[in-house]
């Protein structure tokens, strides 16, 4: 087995290689970089399912599309294991009697790692997850193998593209998949049995859900979200936004460096100068230090690139209709507060409301946002205010254009139109609806792709609003 067998695709299967040209790979082949199920969303992108999959070198790589499958019920945010489920019954395939009974156990599986507890299935302890599950796998690549295969990507990540064109599916590749996941479920039948496995092997840290919070924006000991939580106009869009972050997918940097000071080790590579070499490469005798140096097995520091200027601006659009009024407009404008104020967002970002006419408007404190819910536009639809938008020149920089509205205006011929036209300008449409549903969108190319769905529940978050300022000072 080589690179191309390994990360090889199916025709009419759950998974297939995508490009998303917004997440450059420092291997420098930006195609095929992202694994994504049609219909459903992302599953992962291609640099992080190597490293992961690097970890994996010593017990053998586990066999890739149930591995996929795993990995995606691991993943934060909304998962639609039941669209999946759907669309592999669809296959002509599943006449198979080996292929029907698996289905069932195999996706009873995928729904018990899904209910794992939030600290099992983050950051080391993922991994961990991961490596129980996978580990004595009897399909599993061997370990020499793994090490072919991986080092096989490094040296030339291209290979991808082959393993990008799709092979006709066979019974024989369907029903193992299926039968090593139905497998899994016979030996992990509940969460609390692979919590048990997996803390036979290590003590498992409690983890705090991750989500970071933004750094305070007023003279207060508060940050802005909880200002915005603790003000009673403004509690139901603040109790949302930490919620949004959490699941929130879009990219949020348009920066070049990474997280470390300019000058520092950002990475290791592959490649490099002899004076980048880590001095671990030099401990090892003649042969194999050669050895690794002629296969591009060594490996190098990388350097931390300085920061180029930042060419992007963002520009979120609110609609302001008497259709969007209410619990759309409050998720409308928390979807844009949590754009703006993202702990990772580092572009410009300017906001308008759209009604009549587009009002520009500033969502930085507490006293903004209660005077921003608060307009409202007597028009039924903004395809007017919309396609004036993106008829006058903005000259400022390159523009990233959020839209958010009511999913229910996108019925609107009208509106529909205009999105349309401009189809190439709006970047994200952001759908919001009143049982606290949204949906991210993304044009590229000409075509819309629905790239995130979010279901915020709401009574849970709206269970506890704070009383009333006024009160608090007459019982005081």
């Amino acid at each position: 087995m080589d690179v191309k067998d390994y990360f090889q695709s199916y025709k009419d299967y759950f998974w297939e290689w995508k490009t998303d040209q917004d997440v450059p790979d420092e291997t420098g082949y930006n195609e095929n970089n992202l694994i994504s199920i049609p219909n459903v969303g992302a599953v992962v992108y291609r640099i992080f399912l190597i490293e992961i999959l690097k970890e994996f070198q010593l017990i053998g790589l586990p066999p890739l599309s149930p591995f996929l499958l795993v990995l995606y019920a691991t993943n934060d945010g909304y998962l639609d294991l039941k669209s999946i489920k759907t669309e592999l019954r669809k296959n002509p395939l599943v006449i198979n009697e080996h292929i029907k009974h698996s289905i069932n156990p195999a996706f009873q599986f995928l729904e018990t790692v899904k209910s794992l507890p939030n600290n099992y299935k983050k950051r080391r302890n993922r991994i961990l997850l991961l490596q129980t599950i996978f580990n004595n796998e009897s399909d599993a690549v061997s370990q020499k193998q793994s090490e072919y295969i991986i080092n096989g990507y490094l040296r030339s990540p291209q290979k991808i593209n082959d393993s990008a064109r799709k092979k006709d599916l066979n019974v024989a590749i369907f029903s193992q998949d299926l039968r090593i996941l139905a497998s899994l479920n016979n030996k992990f039948p509940t969460t609390e049995s692979i919590i048990k496995a997996m803390k036979n092997d290590v003590e498992i840290p409690e983890l705090e859900d991750e989500v970071v919070q933004e750094e305070t924006t007023v003279e207060t000991d508060k940050d802005f979200i909880q200002e915005l939580i603790e003000e009673p106009k403004t509690f139901q869009v603040g109790s949302l936004i930490k919620r949004i972050w959490s699941g929130l997918k879009i990219p949020m940097r348009h920066l070049s460096p990474g997280e470390q000071p300019i000058g520092g080790i950002s990475d290791m590579t592959n490649k490099g100068d002899f004076n980048r070499m880590l001095l671990s490469e030099f401990a090892n005798d003649d042969e194999i230090f050669m050895n690794r140096v002629a296969n591009n097995e060594a490996l190098y520091i990388q350097r931390e690139i300085p920061p180029e200027e930042n060419i992007f601006e963002r520009i979120i659009l609110i609609d302001t209709s008497l259709k969007n009024w209410g619990t759309p407009k409050v998720l409308a404008f928390a979807s844009a507060i949590a754009v703006i104020k993202h702990p990772k967002a580092h572009s410009e970002c300017k906001v308008f409301a759209l009604g009549k006419v587009n009002v520009p408007i500033s969502l930085d404190t507490v006293e903004e946002v209660v005077e921003d819910l608060n307009q409202v536009s007597p028009v039924l639809e903004v395809s007017y205010a919309l396609e004036k938008f993106f008829s006058e020149e903005h000259k400022e920089k390159d523009l990233e254009v959020f839209f958010i509205t009511n999913q229910e205006n996108l019925t609107n011929q009208n509106l529909q139109k205009v999105i349309h036209e401009n189809r190439d300008r709006l970047k994200f449409l952001v759908t919001t609806s009143s049982d606290g549903e949204l949906n991210f969108y993304k044009h590229h190319k000409g075509t819309r792709k629905h790239i995130q769905k979010i279901v915020l529940p709401l009574k849970e978050l709206w269970a506890n609003p704070p009383r009333r300022k006024k009160m608090v000072e007459n019982n005081n």
